[in-house]
């Protein structure tokens, strides 16, 4: 919950509702197309394959009721047979249904595997000495803080006063690795050697 408030008023401090939308919808409409492919494209193979299957059905059908006319076949046969008919028609169905949910399955997996290549976390190396050096803070396209030198050693303390909007917040999503600067050299402990920001 606390994350998405903070989310939010970054959203709406750096004016990026419109720029979150539209990433938002594309994303969203991405996913949509793929699913209504996969769903249309099962259901086009289920269609098709109930077709045949019925054509089979009447084939047979067709096929048994000659026979017996000709009198080449018992009805007792024919009821044997038109049994183990029934049940390849139904094992034939099941592996309809099965193939179209593993279909579905697969999808599900390639779009979450998708998604996970989609993120991009931040791994800065864990040092003793929180350092920043020549570096623009801020938010793509929208830079905040240009060209900062910081050092903050071990068991000092660091007090930043600025009027609101000048990057305060940003310095400490940088500091805590929340948010990777645009550029330059960063030299930061661990979030856990961190007493207090």
């Amino acid at each position: 919950m606390t994350a998405s408030v903070r989310a939010y008023k970054t959203v709406n401090v750096f004016q990026l509702t419109q720029t979150v939308q539209h990433k938002i919808a594309d994303q969203l409409a991405q996913y949509l197309t793929v699913v209504f492919a996969r769903v249309k494209r099962t259901g086009i193979y289920q269609t098709s394959s109930t077709i045949t299957l019925s054509f089979a059905e009447a084939i047979v059908l067709i096929a048994a009721g000659f026979v017996v006319v000709t009198r080449s076949l018992t009805i007792g046969v024919l009821m044997g047979f038109m049994g183990a008919f029934w049940k390849l028609i139904g094992a034939a169905n099941n592996l309809i249904a099965v193939w179209s949910n593993a279909a579905k399955v697969t999808g599900y997996a390639e779009r979450m595997t998708e998604f996970e290549h989609m993120a991009q976390p931040c791994h800065p190396q864990s040092h003793t000495t929180f350092s920043l050096a020549n570096a623009p803070l801020g938010y793509p396209h929208h830079t905040i803080l240009h060209n900062i030198h910081l050092e903050i050693r071990p068991r000092e303390k660091c007090l930043i006063v600025a009027p609101n909007g000048c990057g305060k917040s940003t310095l400490a999503l940088v500091m805590s690795g929340l948010l990777a600067p645009q550029h330059g050299i960063i030299r930061q402990p661990g979030i856990k050697a961190i007493s207090a920001m």
